[in-house]
């Protein structure tokens, strides 16, 4: 199957999702059912299809498959613990949106329209802030994720049209523009600014910060990890090929990305040491990351595609596992105040479990595929003494994980967040209301006797074939009458298992997606070989 039924899907399940926003229900039902189905899809393409349309083409290819594999399947657990937690109703339609461009332009050969996609699905996140009615912390929200991608986007598409396209092989000249460092160098500077800012990369940090404070926390994991992931990949595609070569004449530009990677790694550590609520740990957790893709670019070519395109899906996976982890373990405690969880690993064991997993997936271990991604993007960029400082600086994120481990393993207190502890009872449930034609909907079907069938008046039975198919269509209507009230019921009976074990389910579907990072830095997802094909836009830079 090629990519287009899984972009025509995303994009449809969205706008209905939207469109149906008043009913709640119903753009609940739609969200999920589009999530769904754009999973199964996503599945089902083919790396290595070719789909002609006008003067372009869309390239279909295992890499870009696996992101949407990936961006669906944990875009859909997270959805169902934001509906057991703090459910926000257009949070399933802004993933659908955001994955169907950010896949788009995964396999679009032009580089150019490539990142013009990626800011359409990074613009897709706003939809977050589309809840009415429409207040000041949704417009804080859309303000500054607007701002954020369309910088970034603008300064991306300068710089891609400045660079001009990559000169053939065995061309004589030193890549595009020969002659024009300069231009060059700025053009270089211009897409990494713009992928660490939309990753909130340190000093570029502040709005990422206030956005975690602010925005809906089932939507962090698509406006700080996957949607900026997306953006990153078709960057480093697509100047992959034009600086290769060029890296003697952009020694001073490597050496301010350099940097800019290394402070991001040290000072998102401390960032996060000194927060004091679960929301800007996971904020600035992601931002000290994606120092590593920032140090991707500064050897940029082809050789770093492999383990920076690596990194950066392992990262998505394990930052999404992060989002979740803490939207429960907020929920289940009552509290976001991280001095306030004195024994939540005693108190809630598959959260402790968790936990443990995603640290694995995030920093990895000798041997597994993070742990080596990280290393050959440390080796790419820098060299001893300097590497040895680097990779210090990366596994600093260690502390801020120790202590979190430490209040974890405490005795818990007689009090958390300054209440009683004895039982802790997760808040009424959060489903969405049903708005008014569906309770008359619901009342019309409450008028049944115990077992389930509605009292008909007798009527007098009337002789001849008439009366017989006015006794078998009142038989049918009594049947179907019955398989409704059942099928009510037991709705009614898997609304109550919901309710009494949401707290259980959410906590289980944390460490699914802790488990799926996991196996993800092993190497065990296909991760490794699907980043070391050539994406579709460096492909066709490479080409005569």
């Amino acid at each position: 199957m090629s990519f287009l039924p899984f972009f025509v899907i995303t994009l449809g399940a969205a706008t209905g999702a939207l469109l149906t926003r008043r009913r709640p229900r119903v753009s609940l039902l739609v969200g999920f059912i589009g999530l769904s189905l754009a999973f199964v899809t996503a599945l089902a393409i083919r790396p290595g299809e070719t789909l002609v349309i006008g003067e372009g083409a869309i390239v279909t290819n295992g890499y870009g498959r696996l992101f949407l594999v990936l961006g669906t399947g944990s875009g859909l657990l997270v959805s169902i613990i934001g509906l057991a937690t703090s459910w926000q109703r257009n949070v399933p339609a802004a993933i659908l949106a955001s994955l169907g461009w950010t896949g788009l332009a995964l396999a679009l050969p032009d580089p150019l329209t490539a990142v013009a996609a990626t800011v359409a699905g990074g613009l897709a996140g706003i939809f977050v802030t589309l809840v009415a009615p429409i207040d000041e912390r949704g417009v804080e929200v859309g303000a500054r994720e607007l701002r954020a991608v369309a910088v970034a986007g603008s300064l991306a598409l300068i710089a891609i049209i400045g660079l001009g396209p990559a000169p053939a092989p065995n061309s004589v000249g030193a890549g595009p523009n020969a002659g024009a460092s300069g231009a060059i160098g700025l053009a270089y500077l211009a897409i990494v600014v713009a992928v660490a800012l939309r990753f909130g990369v340190i000093p570029f940090h502040a709005w990422a910060g206030r956005l975690s404070q602010s925005a809906p926390d089932a939507a962090l994991p698509l406006l700080l990890a996957w949607a900026p992931a997306g953006f990153a990949v078709v960057a480093l595609a697509g100047i992959g090929s034009s600086f290769a070569g060029s890296g003697g004449s952009l020694g001073l530009e490597r050496g301010l990305v350099v940097a800019l990677g290394a402070v991001g790694l040290l000072f998102g550590t401390f960032a996060v040491w000194i927060q004091d609520d679960l929301e800007h740990v996971v904020g600035y957790s992601i931002a000290q990351d994606a120092g590593f893709v920032i140090l991707a670019f500064a050897t940029p070519g082809p050789e770093t595609w492999q383990p920076a395109r690596t990194w950066i899906l392992v990262f998505a996976l394990a930052k999404t596992a992060l989002a979740a982890w803490a939207l429960v373990l907020r929920t289940t405690h009552g509290t976001r105040r991280i001095d306030h969880l004195h024994g939540w690993a005693r108190r809630s064991p598959v959260l402790g479990v968790a936990f443990v997993l995603l640290i694995l997936a995030t920093i990895g271990w000798p041997g597994s595929t993070s742990w080596a991604a990280r290393l050959d993007l440390v080796g790419w960029s820098v060299t001893d003494p300097l590497r040895t400082l680097v990779i210090l600086a990366a596994l600093s994120s260690l502390l801020y994980y120790g202590k979190l481990a430490g209040i974890g393993l405490r005795v818990p207190g007689d009090e958390v967040g300054g209440r009683p502890v004895a039982r802790m009872r997760w808040p009424r449930s959060l489903q969405p209301p049903a708005s008014a034609a569906e309770r008359v909907d619901e009342r019309a079907g409450e008028e049944v006797d115990g077992d389930g069938t509605t009292e008909e008046p007798v009527r007098p039975a009337r002789p001849g074939r008439t009366g017989d198919r006015i006794a078998r269509t009142a038989e049918v209507v009594t049947v179907a009458r019955q398989s409704l009230a059942r099928g009510r019921r037991l709705v009614g009976q898997l609304g109550h298992t919901w309710h009494v074990n949401r707290s259980l389910i959410a906590s289980l579907l944390v460490l699914v997606l802790a488990s799926a990072a996991f196996l993800g830095a092993a190497g065990w997802l296909g991760i490794p070989d699907a980043a070391g094909e050539a994406p579709p836009a460096a492909t066709s830079q490479l080409s005569p």
